[in-house]
């Protein structure tokens, strides 16, 4: 069994205790007064100096029992705070590595099937029913146009169109999105519910797991999302699957708008 630094240290601590009172106990019993004040009187000044250093070696191991402590306990809250940094700076990373790759997108796609356009307005917009992009009409946008988002996802459907802007209807705003099981090919009708999120109620015997990708019904190499969470009916044999888009909705920026099959 492996002792912990901090163990080892309690221990010690516990034993320079002992000593020390075992050491006060002997000299002052009386069987031994006889013998141990005669003694450190014939020994005298070399007796004294005994004393005094050995009273500062155990007060130099205490002092370092004590020091190891402390150093101990500050390692472990540096740990967890440099963890929890790490944790921030990798998030950093991946969305902007993600918005990264879609401005690029923009600047290097020439084909004429596929077209890229720019959320213009507050990012806050997003997270309602519908955003305006920075290209309509003369951009190539036209009505009906799939609108996908980061990692293949699709997010909404062009709804209106002007010369030089589209209005783009979110997924999630409450209308049903037909959609199919990545396991069993199963289609589903999901029900938005909130910013990214969409609902399912099915039996309870349908094979679902927390991480399975659901994708678009009409056109499976888009997603919809993953399975998040998985909420049993109580009273009936069916459960509810709630399944999220693979980021915050804030993070739309650049999306690729191509033709409905």
């Amino acid at each position: 069994m492996m002792i912990s630094r901090r163990d080892s240290n309690k221990n010690l601590k516990k034993v320079f205790i002992y000593i020390t009172i075992f050491v006060l106990l002997l000299f002052l019993w009386s069987p031994f007064k006889s013998v141990s004040i005669p003694v450190l009187e014939s020994l005298g000044f070399f007796s004294s100096r005994i004393y005094v250093s050995g009273t500062s070696i155990l007060h130099r191991m205490y002092l370092y029992v004590a020091s190891n402590d402390a150093l101990y306990q500050e390692n472990i809250l540096l740990s967890t705070l440099l963890a929890e940094e790490k944790g921030k700076y990798l998030e950093l990373i991946i969305l902007k590595d993600a918005v990264q790759k879609y401005e690029n997108l923009t600047t290097t796609a020439s084909s004429s099937s596929v077209l890229f356009a720019k959320r213009i307005g507050s990012v806050d917009t997003v997270v309602h029913d519908t955003f305006r992009l920075n290209k309509g009409e003369q951009g190539g946008l036209r009505a009906g146009q799939l609108v996908i988002g980061p990692q293949n996802t699709l997010i909404g459907i062009v709804r209106e169109v002007t010369q030089k802007t589209s209005l783009v209807s979110l997924l999630w705003n409450g209308d049903s999105v037909v959609a199919r099981t990545s396991k069993e090919g199963t289609v589903l009708t999901l029900q938005g519910v909130d910013d990214g999120v969409y609902l399912v109620e099915v039996p309870h015997e349908m094979n679902f797991e927390v991480g399975d990708v659901i994708f678009y019904d009409a056109n499976p190499s888009l997603i919809i999302g993953t399975v998040k969470k998985i909420k049993d009916n109580e009273g009936d044999r069916s459960k509810e699957v709630f399944i999220h888009i693979p980021f915050h909705p804030k993070m739309i920026d650049v999306v690729r708008i191509e033709d409905s099959l």
